[in-house]
C-alpha cells in the first residue's frame, strides 16, 4: 500500500487492510446517488477521495468503486468518476473521527480552530465547519494539493433555496467550488 501526499508517497504496512462498506451519497451536477463503497478500514474516507493511498479493490483512483441503492432494489455497482462528484456525504453520526477511523486508535492530535464557512456550488450551498491548524487559513485549505475538503455541521440548501438536509461530515470537491467565504 501507498501512503503520503501526492508529491511523496511512501509504501507501509497496515495492521488491517479488511475491507469493509461505508454508506454515503454522492452528489453529482445530475443526481444524488446513495449507496456505499469499500475502503480499508483505518483509514479516512477523506484520504481515500484523495488518493493518498492505494490498495487492491477499492475506490483509491479517479473512480469510486461504489454499490448504487437508489435506484432500485436489487444494488448496482456502478464506477463514478471522483472529479464528477460535487460533494460526497455520511449520514451516519456516530462514526469514529475521520469516516473510517478506528475508534480504540490513538490517532495524533492536532489543535484546530472552527470556522464558519459557506460554499456555493452549481448545484448547492453548504454551510457549515472548517477545521484550520494553528496560522491557516480557509484560503490555505482550498489552496491545499487535494481533490477534497473536509467540512462537518454541515447543512446542505439546493440552488433554488430549498433545505435540503443536515449532514455531520461532507467531502466537497474543490473543482466544484464557486465561492467560498468565512461566516462571521
Amino acid at each position: 500500500m501507498t501512503v503520503g501526499t501526492m508529491e511523496n508517497q511512501t509504501s507501509v504496512i497496515l495492521p488491517k487492510q479488511t475491507p469493509d462498506w461505508l454508506a454515503l451519497e454522492c452528489y453529482t451536477e445530475d443526481e444524488v446517488l446513495a449507496g456505499r463503497i469499500r475502503w480499508p478500514i483505518g483509514l479516512r474516507l477523506l484520504d481515500l477521495l484523495n488518493n493518498l493511498y492505494a490498495t487492491p479493490r477499492d475506490s483509491s483512483g479517479d473512480f469510486l468503486d461504489f454499490i448504487d441503492v437508489s435506484k432500485s432494489d436489487e444494488p448496482v455497482s456502478t464506477f463514478i468518476s471522483k472529479a464528477s462528484v460535487g460533494m460526497v456525504t455520511i449520514s451516519d453520526t456516530n462514526l469514529a473521527r475521520g469516516a473510517g477511523a478506528e475508534p480504540s486508535r490513538r490517532y495524533p492530535y492536532v489543535r484546530k480552530s472552527e470556522v464558519d464557512v459557506s460554499l456555493k456550488l452549481k448545484t448547492h450551498m453548504i454551510n457549515g465547519t472548517m477545521h484550520l491548524t494553528e496560522n491557516e487559513s480557509v484560503q490555505d485549505v482550498l489552496n491545499r494539493d487535494a481533490l477534497f475538503v473536509p467540512v462537518t455541521n454541515a447543512t446542505i440548501v439546493t440552488a433554488d433555496s430549498h433545505f435540503y438536509g443536515t449532514r455531520p461530515f461532507i467531502a466537497v470537491n474543490k473543482g466544484h467550488i464557486v465561492w467560498a467565504r468565512v461566516e462571521k
